[in-house]
C-alpha cells in the first residue's frame, strides 16, 4: 500500500520501466489504423492497483456528483480553461475528493503518455497546482482524470467525444476485472470502418491494471453493468476533458444552465432502451461552406501519414492538415488556371508540403514540368508515397527539401509560381530574400501568386513548434510589397479575395 508519506520522487520512478518500454508506434497502429484501440497489459502492477481501489471504494470516500460553486466554478479558479464565450474546458480534478497524491501521480504519467502518443508538447493538457489544493508541496502540476465506478445496472448511452480531433485519445485505467467484478462493460463502435459495437471489456477480459487506450471520437458506450461477487462493479481512472457550458463570464456561476448538465449528466447513467440518433460527422462548416470529412478520399491520405510516422496531433491538426484538402487544392488550381497556366509551362510550388496542389497538378502538366520545394524532408517523403501509392501517375517531377529558397537548383526557368499560405509563416526578410531569388529564376512575363495575411503590422506572433520553426507575419497593408517591387523590379497586383476561404491573393509578374 502506498501512503500520503510516499515521497514524489520515488512515485515518479514507478513503472519507470514499464513506461519506457512501450511501444508508441504500435499503439498509434492500432489505434488510428488498426481496430481503434489498443490495451497495455498490467500498466500497474496488482499491489498498485489495490491502492488506488482501496482509496476511492472506500465508503467515507464520496464522489461528487455535483458541480458546486465554491468548490469547482469559483470566480478564478485554476481548473478552469476558457476557451469560447459558450464553451469552458473544465479540468476535473475536483471530481474526486479527497486527494489522493498516488492518484496524481499517475493522473501525470499517464497524461505524459497521452501527450507521446497522440505528438503533443509534453506538457499539454497540464495545469498548475495551486498551493491550497496541492496534497503534496512539490506537486506543483496535475492532470485532469475522473475516478469512476459503475454499479449494478449503470449505463451511458452511445455517444461521442472530440468529434472533430481524431488525435484525441482516452485512457481507461482499470481498477477491477471482467468476469470478477462485473459484467458489461464499454463498448465501442468504430464509425470509421462501419463496424458493429464491441464490448471491449469482454473481448479483451480486461483485467485490474490493464490501461486500455481508443480514440476519443469513435462512439462508444458503456453496456448495463452486473455486478460480481466482489460488489464493485467496473472501476476505472478515465482521463477526458470536459467541456460545460457556462453563462455570464468572465465570472463563472453555479447557474440553471449548468444545473441542467449535471441532470443529464445523472440521467445518462441510467439504462434506456431507446434508439439513439447518430450524429453526422461534422456539424459546424467554415465560413466557406467546407466541412471536415473524413471520407473515401482524405481516409488514405491520413492513414499513409500515420504509417509514415507523422505524429497524430499533425495529421489531425485544427480540424486537419488534409481536413480542407479539396477546398485548398482546386482553389490553387482554379485560380492558376484563370491566370493563363497551361499544360506547356514549367511551375514552382514554393512550400509545396505533401504536394496537395502538386497531386492535381502533375498529372495536369506535361512531363517534367513541376518542381517543388518545402523545408521539410518528411513532407516531400510522404509526397513521394502520395503520388505512388494514391495519384499514380508515371509523370516526372522535382522535388527539393531546401529552407534557403535556392530555387536555382532546379536549373530551368518557370513561366508560373505559387507560394500558397507561405509568407505567413515567414518574417519579413525572409519574404524579401525570396522575392531576391525568384527574380533569378522566372522567365519574363512569368507569373508569381501568393496568399499573404492583412491588418495589423506584425511578425514572430508565434513560433510552431515543429522542425522548421516559423513565425506568424501579418502585414498592415500592402506597402512592403509594393516597396520590394519597386526595388526589385516586378509588378506588384493586390487581386484582393479571389474567393480564397482565409487569406488574401497578390500576384508578382517579373
Amino acid at each position: 500500500m502506498f501512503s500520503q508519506q510516499v515521497t514524489p520522487l520515488h512515485l515518479a520512478r514507478i513503472n519507470d520501466d514499464a513506461a519506457t518500454s512501450i511501444d508508441v508506434s504500435a499503439v498509434r497502429n492500432d489505434v488510428y489504423l488498426g481496430p481503434g484501440y489498443h490495451v497495455i497489459r498490467q500498466f500497474l502492477p496488482e499491489r498498485e492497483v489495490k491502492s488506488l481501489a482501496s482509496h476511492w471504494c472506500r465508503r467515507t470516500n464520496r464522489i461528487v456528483r455535483r458541480y458546486i460553486k465554491k468548490k469547482m466554478l469559483y470566480d478564478g479558479c485554476p481548473n478552469v480553461s476558457h476557451l469560447t464565450p459558450e464553451i469552458d474546458r473544465h479540468f476535473n480534478y475536483f471530481w474526486n475528493a479527497p486527494g489522493h497524491q498516488f492518484t496524481y501521480l499517475n493522473a501525470w504519467r499517464l497524461q505524459t503518455l497521452r501527450n507521446d502518443i497522440e505528438g503533443n508538447p509534453v506538457n499539454r493538457d497540464f495545469l498548475a497546482h495551486f498551493p491550497k489544493n496541492r496534497v503534496d508541496p512539490d506537486c506543483r502540476s496535475v492532470s485532469s482524470f475522473r475516478i469512476v465506478t459503475t454499479r449494478d445496472g449503470g449505463a451511458v448511452k452511445p455517444h461521442i467525444d472530440w468529434p472533430l480531433d481524431h488525435s484525441r485519445i482516452q485512457f481507461e485505467l482499470m481498477l477491477s476485472s471482467y468476469g470478477q467484478d462485473y459484467s458489461g462493460g464499454l463498448l465501442l463502435d468504430d464509425r470509421f470502418r462501419g463496424g458493429c459495437p464491441v464490448n471491449i471489456c469482454k473481448q479483451q477480459k480486461l483485467q485490474a491494471g490493464d490501461l486500455l487506450i481508443f480514440r476519443y471520437a469513435q462512439r462508444h458506450s458503456v453496456q448495463a453493468i452486473s455486478i460480481g461477487p466482489s460488489g464493485r462493479g467496473v472501476s476505472r481512472l478515465m482521463m477526458p476533458l470536459e467541456s460545460i457550458p457556462v453563462t455570464n463570464r468572465p465570472s463563472v456561476r453555479f447557474t440553471a444552465a449548468i444545473k441542467n448538465v449535471a441532470r443529464r449528466a445523472r440521467h445518462q447513467l441510467k439504462f434506456t432502451n431507446k434508439p439513439t440518433v447518430r450524429p453526422t460527422y461534422d456539424e459546424t462548416p467554415y465560413a466557406d461552406g467546407s466541412r471536415t470529412y473524413y471520407d473515401d478520399e482524405i481516409k488514405p491520405l491520413m492513414n499513409i501519414a500515420i504509417d509514415s510516422g507523422f505524429p497524430p496531433s499533425e495529421v489531425f491538426y485544427h480540424k486537419g492538415l488534409w481536413a480542407r484538402f479539396r477546398v485548398f487544392a482546386d482553389w490553387q488550381l482554379g485560380v492558376l488556371q484563370s491566370h493563363g497556366l497551361q499544360q506547356h509551362h514549367n511551375f514552382l510550388d514554393i512550400g509545396c508540403g505533401f504536394m496537395r496542389l502538386g497531386m492535381q497538378l502533375v498529372p495536369y502538366l506535361d512531363d517534367d514540368r513541376y518542381c517543388g520545394v518545402d523545408p521539410v524532408r518528411g513532407y516531400l517523403d510522404l509526397a513521394d508515397r502520395y503520388m505512388k501509392e494514391v495519384v499514380q501517375c508515371d509523370k516526372r517531377y522535382e522535388l527539393l527539401a531546401s529552407g534557403d529558397c535556392d530555387f536555382g537548383r532546379f536549373g530551368r526557368k518557370f513561366d508560373f509560381a505559387m507560394a500558397h499560405s507561405v509568407f505567413t509563416h515567414m518574417a519579413f526578410d525572409q519574404i524579401q530574400h525570396c522575392f531576391v531569388q525568384l527574380k533569378r529564376v522566372m522567365s519574363p512575363g512569368g507569373q508569381f501568386l501568393f496568399t499573404v495575411c492583412l491588418g495589423d503590422e506584425r511578425e514572430n506572433d508565434f513560433i510552431y513548434v515543429d522542425n522548421i520553426p516559423m513565425t506568424h507575419s501579418r502585414h498592415r497593408d500592402t506597402s512592403f510589397y509594393e516597396t520590394l517591387a519597386l526595388r526589385l523590379g516586378f509588378r506588384f497586383e493586390l487581386l484582393g479575395r479571389e474567393q480564397h476561404p482565409t487569406q488574401f491573393v497578390c500576384k508578382a509578374t517579373f
